[in-house]
């Protein structure tokens, strides 16, 4: 019995596992993650956590090198291993490691595009809008000088119909041109009807539609 409990005691002394704990730091004692951990008392490789820890257990006793490596950087710590004791160690890594995997930041990327996309926007609606002012002060240029003339006889609404026109492929139709325009019903249909008089415009009825169009005197044509 004696030698049963002398036995109990003892075995848990000669088979208890040594253990070593540590981190993986690179040479400006950056954290170096998943960073590849080996023992030359011991076979079989580990990898340390994304935050360089590491922890090794059932190490024989002796003197071991602990190594670890990370991309082309290596390091090694020489420790004496002892049975039943947990070693803390610090393993330094002869290189910078810039490389470590870590979370994207994709906001900056997207704010220089979102900024990209409004400046190019703004280029294209600049050169738009200097194309439409181009189109009018072409189609200005190109009236013939009879255009001209009559319009600066006309009253400010039926210029303002007159214009509308010109910009609009020299016809529309009457609901068109009052939206366009602003003028009241009976305001446009008077208008209507003085400028159709001066045979500066001509009026087209096909059932409700109403259809306007400059006349080809006015136009010279």
């Amino acid at each position: 019995m004696k030698y049963v409990l002398l036995l109990l005691l003892i075995v848990p002394f000669v088979c208890a596992d040594a253990v070593v704990k540590g981190v993986v730091l690179d040479s400006l004692d950056n954290l170096v993650g998943f960073a590849e951990i080996k023992l030359d008392c011991m076979e079989g490789s580990f990898s340390a956590d994304k935050f360089g820890a590491f922890s090794v257990s059932g190490i024989p006793s002796g003197p071991c090198r602990v190594f670890a490596a990370y991309g082309d950087g290596g390091g090694f710590e020489l420790v004496n291993i002892e049975d039943n004791q947990t070693m803390y160690i610090e393993v330094k890594l002869d290189k910078t490691i810039v490389n470590i995997p870590q979370k994207h930041n994709y906001l900056f990327p997207a704010l220089i595009i979102l900024i990209v996309l409004i400046v190019f926007s703004a280029i294209l609606f600049k050169i738009w809008k200097k194309e439409k002012v181009l189109e009018k002060k072409v189609r200005a240029e190109s009236h013939s000088a009879r255009v001209l003339d009559v319009l600066k006889t006309l009253k400010p609404k039926e210029a303002s119909v007159v214009e509308f026109l010109l910009q609009n492929r020299n016809e529309s139709s009457q609901s068109k041109i009052r939206h366009a325009t602003g003028l009241p019903r009976t305001s446009l249909a008077r208008c209507l009807k003085d400028l159709e008089s001066k045979k500066i415009i001509c009026v087209e009825r096909h059932g409700k539609l109403v259809k306007v169009r400059l006349s080809d005197w006015f136009l010279e044509r």
